[in-house]
This record gives structure tokens, C-alpha cells and sequence, in this order.
């Protein structure tokens, strides 16, 4: 297997091998940019999950119009605990495109467990409106709301390692970004 076939899989946890289509995106990268997401994903893949991060952030730099290079960026920047960069990136993707939900959804995440409850509720409730049959929007809506109502009051800035501590934080803890939802489904 080459160094080039592999791509980061739906759920964002380690690389997928694939090859022709699933990674024909990459060949509108910089060649110094594709070469830099290759290493990121062999990076990651061995467990080095900032310096994957990181090199991802420079790429998407080198390459900022791929949107796949960004969300890529974005999903390596959660699974580091990097959940300000994260959020960052995801929210310069709904930036660009107001519709994407998903980066909604996973802003919220970020902002959630960085213990900004009140702007994650804001984007989770984006998210949940924008796409109603993804399920795990509402989940994680529903969530965020009572870790913010045990937090008793305004949602403070808590520091991560803090989030624990709150009793109900052990269900914001088990929300995870998993893979973009398909289309949506049309009634009529």
C-alpha cells in the first residue's frame, strides 16, 4: 500500500486505505500540500495526533479553497483535544458555506467542551434545525443543554480538565463528531 492511499475515514479515528475516487480530491492540492496531508494521515495514523493536527492546519493554509483539506484539518484538531483550533476551522467552514451543518454541529461540540455552553448551544441548535433527521444533533443539543442547566445559571468558561468534575459531563464526554451526514432525505 502506498503513502497516498490513505484518507482519513467518516468517523474521524485512524486513516482508511482507500484509492481512486475516495482520494481523487487530493489531486487538486499544491503538491507541497498534498504531500504534507499524506504525512499528516502516516502521523496520525501512528498515533501523533498534533503533529498530524498541526501539519494539517499548515496544509490547509498552503491550500485554503479544499474543503476536504480543512474538515480534514478540523477533525485532527478535535482528535489532538485542540477543541479552540477546532472550532476555529469548522467555523470558518460554515463561514464559507452557511448550510454545512455538520461544521455547525462539530463547532458545538468544540465549543461545549471547551465549556463555552451558550455559543454551543447556538450552534447545535443550527445544526439541529438545519438537519432534524441527523439524530445525533438533537442528542448532542439535548446534552450540552443539561451539562449548561447543571453548570446552574450563565454558561461559564470552564477549562477542560474541569468538565469532568460536572456529574453530567460523562454524556458530553461520549459525543463524538462521526462521519458527515449524507443528503438529506426529501418528503414528497
Amino acid at each position: 500500500m502506498n503513502r497516498g492511499d490513505a484518507v482519513p475515514d467518516g468517523d474521524g479515528n485512524e486513516p482508511a486505505h482507500a484509492t481512486g475516487d475516495e482520494v481523487a480530491w487530493t489531486d487538486s492540492l499544491s503538491e507541497q500540500a498534498r504531500d504534507w496531508y499524506f504525512i499528516a494521515m502516516d502521523l496520525q495514523n501512528d498515533g501523533r495526533l498534533a503533529i498530524g493536527a498541526d501539519l494539517l492546519v499548515r496544509a490547509s493554509c498552503l491550500d485554503g479553497g479544499s474543503a476536504p483539506l480543512r474538515e480534514a484539518a478540523a477533525r485532527a484538531q478535535f482528535r489532538a483535544s485542540q477543541y479552540f483550533g477546532s472550532s476555529v476551522t469548522f467555523t470558518a467552514m460554515f463561514a464559507l458555506n452557511t448550510k454545512d451543518d455538520f461544521a455547525w454541529y462539530a463547532s458545538g461540540l468544540c465549543l461545549a467542551l471547551m465549556g463555552y455552553f451558550d455559543k454551543a448551544l447556538l450552534h447545535l441548535t443550527e445544526a439541529a434545525g438545519r438537519r432534524p433527521d441527523v439524530e445525533r444533533y438533537g442528542h448532542a443539543l439535548a446534552v450540552v443543554q443539561k451539562v449548561s442547566d447543571e453548570v446552574e445559571g450563565d454558561p461559564v468558561l470552564m477549562p477542560s480538565y474541569l468538565v469532568p468534575r460536572i456529574p453530567i459531563a460523562s454524556e458530553l464526554l461520549a459525543l463524538e463528531l462521526g462521519a458527515r451526514p449524507g443528503p438529506a432525505e426529501s418528503s414528497g
